[in-house]
C-alpha cells in the first residue's frame, strides 16, 4: 500500500493519517550528536510508543531511586514525493516533561509539559524518497517553571513519549480544529452549530466550500449545511455554520450514551475532512437541587482517576485507557474527576461511548509558581479545552489548581479564559475543606476529609470532589478485616450526600492506588511511595470497596459476598447487593434471609492521617458510637451477625420480591495447590508497545482463591515479547499481576510461573501484525 494517494486532476488527496508509534530506537540518558542523520543508532533498543524512559518497581523506597533524567529517541522513515501544496505534520499527544525535536538534523523546537498535545510542520525538512530521521530528546528532570512542578506532587511524573504519535499528510487547505455546539436543545428546537478553523498554506486567497453533515449511527444524513467561503492566504480562517432545526434526537446520557457523527469537509485545492463522534445533551447545576441532565435529576457518583500503571507509568496503550473506563462504568460510576491533569484522549473517547461524565482540570497540585509558571498553566488550560470541547462526557472545566492557595487574580484569569473559549460548560476547581473565600467559579468543589460533609459557605452549586481515603488508609498488604472496615468511611459520605439535595455529586479518593512523589514527612500514609487508597490496587485488582460501589447501581442485578469465609474472617458477614432481600446459606442450609441494613456505625480510623483527622475534629470516639440511618444510600449493605462458622460453601441469593435475580458464592479455601494465570487479552498487536495484564493467583485444588500474603512466585517469559513486573512477585491476599508486552515480530509469548510446593503454571499469548497503516522505514533500515 502506498503511503500517499493522489486525488483526481492532480490535486492533493484528502488528509492521510499514519501510525508513527512503531520502530523507534531508544537510548536512556543524554547522547551528544544523536540528532544528526548519520549518527549510528544500530546498537540502541528498538521500542514502540507509548514508551517510558525507565521501567520502575511498583514500590520504590527512596524518591532518589526513581529516574528523573533524559532519554533520546530516533526514528528513520521515508516518504514518496508529495503532491504540490501538501504539508506533513507530526502530531504528539504528549511527551513528559520537555521535548526537543529535530528532523534531519534541523531543530524544530521544544514543548513543555507532559499532558497536552503539540505538533510540528516538517514539510520543508524532508528528503523525498530518501532516508529521513526524526530525533526527540525527552527531559524528565524537575523543571520548576512547568506545572505541576515547583512544589511537592502527590503523583508521579513518569518521563517518556507517553502517548500516541501520528504523521499526517494534509492538503494546502486543511481543517485545524472544529467546535460543535447544540443551541436550542434545552428549548426543544435543537440546531447544529459548528465552527471550523481552516489553515490555508497557499500564498493566494482560495475559494472553498465547507460542508457539514450530521449522521446517525446507521449513516443516515439528518442535516447538511454548505457554506461557500474565501480563505485568506497563509492564515487560519474561521467558518461558522448553523443548521436548520433538527428532527427529534436521542440524547446522550449515562443510561444511553447515544453518539451521532458530525463530518466537516473542506473542498478547495484538494479536499479535507474531519469526523467527530458527538452526543447531544444539555445540563444544569442547581444550587439547591443538584445536577440535572437533559431535564432529569442525576446524582453524580464517581471517583478520582490517575492514569498511571505499575512499572510503565503513563505509557500504556489505548486498550488500558478503555479498560479503566469499563471498570469504572461496571462499578456504577457516572462521574469521574480527571485528577489532576489532562488525561489520554482514548480515556475520554471511552467515556463518551460508555456514558461517564467528566471533570477535566489543568495540571497542578497545591503549588502556584511565578509568572512564567502561571503563563504556562494558562497555555495548558487553553490546549486542554480546545482538545476536549467536543466530548459530550466533559461537563466541567477545572480552572483552579487542585488544593492551591487562594490567588484571586490568577484563578479569575483562568476562569475568564475558560469562559471565552467555551461558554457552554461551567467552571470549577477543587479546594480543601480548610480553604475559604474567593468563590469565583460556577460550581464549588471541595475535597472534604472532615469525616462529614461540611456546610457550604456560598449558595452555589456544590460537589464533593475528594473524600474517604484519609479516614482509613490501607497498609501495603491489608487483611480482610481492614479491607472491610475501609468501606465504612466511603459509605458514610455517600450516605450523607444522598441526604443532601444541594450536593450535586461526589468523587471518592480514589479509583486506584497511585505512586506519589511525596516524602515521608508530607505523606504519613505513603508506603514506599505508593498510596494504598483505591477501590482497586495499582494493578486494577478490585477490593471490596469496588463492589460496594457496584452495588449502588440499578442497571443490572448484583450481589457480592465481601468475606473470604475463613477461620480468620470477621464474625460478621457483609454482603453488597442492589435487591430487596438476601438469603445466606451455608453448605446448602439457610442461615438467614433479610433486608438491607437500616443503619450503621463508623469503623475506627486507620493510619496516621486518619487518626490525625479524627483528632483535629474531635469526633473520633463520638462518631464511632453514633448510629447513622442509611437513608441516603441507594442500596445499603446486608450485614449478617452471629453466624456459626463451618468450612464449606457460603452462598448469597439476591431476591427482588420472590424472584431470585443474582447470586454469589465463596468457599473456604483449602491448601495451596496451583498457580492461575489470567490475561485480560489473549491476542496482542506486535508493535513493541501493546500489552496485557496477567493476574497471578494461588488456588486450592478446587480453584478457590487462597488469600495468602507472603508467598513469592518466580515468573519467566520467552518468545516474541517480554515480561514486565516485580521479581519475585509477592501476592496481596492471594493476588498480584505482571504484564506481557508484545515485541515487533508476530508470534507467541510464553509465560511460566513457579512457586515452591505447588504446581507451576504456563500461559501462551499470541501476537499478530498490525493492520493500521504506518510510516515505513527506508529500504536500508528494514
Amino acid at each position: 500500500m502506498s503511503l500517499i494517494l493522489l486525488a483526481p486532476f492532480g490535486f492533493p488527496a484528502a488528509r492521510e493519517s499514519y501510525n508513527f508509534n512503531t520502530l523507534w530506537r531508544y537510548q536512556i540518558g543524554e547522547t551528544p550528536g544523536f540528532e544528526l542523520p548519520a549518527f549510528n543508532d544500530s546498537g540502541w533498543e528498538e521500542v514502540g510508543l507509548p514508551h517510558t524512559l525507565k521501567l520502575e518497581p511498583m514500590r520504590f523506597p527512596r524518591r532518589q531511586s526513581f529516574y528523573r533524567g533524559l532519554g533520546c529517541y530516533r526514528r528513520h522513515f521515508t516518504l514518496p514525493a508529495l503532491p504540490a501544496g501538501s504539508h506533513v505534520l507530526v502530531r504528539f499527544e504528549a511527551v513528559m516533561t520537555r521535548a526537543d525535536v529535530w528532523v534531519n538534523g534541523r531543530y524544530l523546537g521544544d514543548h513543555l509539559g507532559g499532558f497536552t498535545p503539540f505538533d510540528f510542520d516538517i514539510t520543508e525538512l524532508l528528503n523525498s524518497g530518501q532516508d529521513n530521521v526524526i530525533a526527540v530528546k525527552v527531559d524528565n528532570r524537575e523543571i520548576k517553571e512547568v506545572p505541576p512542578e515547583g512544589g511537592i506532587q502527590d503523583y508521579t511524573l513518569f518521563g517518556g513519549m507517553v502517548r500516541d504519535l501520528r504523521l499526517e499528510v494534509v492538503p494546502p487547505q486543511f481543517i485545524a480544529l472544529t467546535k460543535i455546539e447544540n443551541p436550542g436543545l434545552a428549548e426543544g428546537r435543537p440546531r447544529l452549530a459548528v465552527r471550523t478553523w481552516i489553515q490555508n498554506f497557499s500564498s493566494s486567497r482560495i475559494p472553498a466550500l465547507v460542508i457539514t453533515e450530521l449522521r446517525d449511527p446507521n449513516g443516515k444524513v439528518l442535516a447538511t449545511v454548505s457554506s461557500p467561503s474565501e480563505l485568506a492566504p497563509q492564515a487560519e480562517n474561521l467558518v461558522e455554520q448553523t443548521s436548520e432545526p433538527l428532527p427529534p434526537l436521542r440524547l446522550w446520557s449515562p443510561v444511553e450514551p447515544y453518539l451521532y457523527t458530525v463530518t466537516t469537509t473542506v473542498q478547495a485545492q484538494g479536499e479535507d475532512a474531519i469526523s467527530t463522534a458527538y452526543g447531544f445533551r444539555y445540563f444544569t447545576f442547581d444550587p439547591d437541587q443538584g445536577f440535572f441532565l437533559n431535564g432529569r435529576h442525576l446524582k453524580l457518583i464517581g471517583h478520582n482517576r490517575h492514569q498511571m500503571y505499575p512499572h510503565l507509568g503513563n505509557a500504556v496503550p489505548n486498550r488500558y485507557q478503555v479498560f479503566d473506563a469499563r471498570m469504572l462504568k461496571a462499578a456504577g460510576a457516572n462521574f469521574v474527576r480527571l485528577s489532576h491533569y489532562p488525561q489520554d484522549p482514548a480515556f475520554l473517547d471511552a467515556c463518551d461511548r460508555l456514558g461517564i461524565t467528566l471533570f477535566a482540570e489543568l495540571p497542578g497540585w497545591h503549588h502556584l509558581g511565578d509568572t512564567a509558571w502561571k503563563d504556562l498553566a494558562e497555555t495548558m488550560l487553553r490546549d486542554m479545552i480546545r482538545r476536549d470541547w467536543n466530548h459530550p462526557s466533559v461537563i466541567l472545566w477545572g480552572v483552579r489548581v487542585n488544593e492551591s492557595p487562594n490567588d484571586l487574580e490568577f484563578h479569575t484569569r483562568l476562569n475568564r479564559v475558560a469562559k471565552e473559549l467555551d461558554s457552554t460548560r461551567p467552571t470549577t476547581g477543587a479546594r480543601t475543606f480548610l480553604t475559604h473565600g474567593e468563590y469565583f467559579e460556577d460550581v464549588i468543589a471541595v475535597n472534604d476529609y472532615s469525616g462529614s460533609i461540611l456546610p457550604r459557605e456560598e449558595p452555589k452549586p456544590f460537589l464533593v470532589t475528594e473524600y474517604g481515603s484519609l479516614s482509613y488508609v490501607l497498609p501495603p498488604k491489608p487483611t480482610e478485616k481492614e479491607l472491610l472496615r475501609s468501606v465504612g468511611w466511603y459509605l458514610h459520605i455517600l450516605n450523607l450526600a444522598g441526604e443532601k439535595p444541594w450536593v450535586a455529586g461526589t468523587a471518592s479518593w480514589e479509583f486506584q492506588d497511585n505512586n506519589t512523589f511525596m516524602p515521608w514527612y508530607a505523606c504519613l500514609d505513603c508506603q514506599d511511595h505508593i498510596r494504598d487508597m483505591g477501590l482497586v490496587n495499582l494493578h486494577r485488582i478490585p477490593r471490596p470497596l469496588y463492589f460496594f460501589y457496584r452495588s449502588q447501581q440499578d442497571q443490572e442485578p448484583f450481589v457480592y459476598i465481601a468475606n473470604r469465609w475463613t477461620k480468620a474472617s470477621p464474625p460478621e458477614v457483609t454482603v453488597f447487593g442492589n435487591c430487596s432481600e438476601v438469603e445466606l446459606t451455608l453448605n446448602g442450609k439457610s442461615l438467614a434471609r433479610q433486608g438491607p441494613d437500616s443503619s450503621y456505625r463508623l469503623p475506627p480510623p486507620n493510619g496516621p492521617a486518619g487518626r490525625a483527622a479524627r483528632l483535629i475534629f474531635a469526633r473520633g470516639a463520638e462518631n464511632r458510637k453514633k448510629l447513622y440511618p442509611a437513608e441516603g444510600l441507594a442500596h445499603p449493605p446486608f450485614t449478617f451477625s452471629a453466624l456459626p462458622w463451618e468450612a464449606g460453601e457460603l452462598r448469597a441469593e439476591c431476591f427482588q420480591g420472590e424472584a431470585k435475580v443474582a447470586e454469589d458464592v465463596v468457599r473456604t479455601p483449602g491448601e495451596p495447590a496451583i498457580i492461575q494465570l489470567e490475561p485480560d487479552y489473549s491476542e496482542l498487536v506486535a508493535d513493541g508497545a501493546d500489552l496485557t495484564r496477567v493476574v497471578v493467583s494461588v488456588r486450592d485444588r478446587n480453584g478457590t482463591l487462597v488469600p495468602e500474603r507472603k508467598r513469592m512466585i518466580e515468573l519467566s517469559a520467552k518468545g516474541k515479547g517480554r515480561l514486565i513486573g516485580d521479581q519475585p512477585l509477592v501476592l496481596e491476599n492471594g493476588l498480584a499481576a505482571v504484564y506481557l508486552q508484545a515485541g515487533l515480530q508476530p508470534g507467541a509469548i510464553e509465560i511460566t510461573a513457579v512457586a515452591g510446593g505447588i504446581a507451576p503454571a504456563r500461559l501462551v499469548i499470541t501476537t499478530v501484525p498490525s493492520t493500521e497503516p504506518a510510516v515505513p522505514l527506508p529500504d536500508s533500515k528494514k
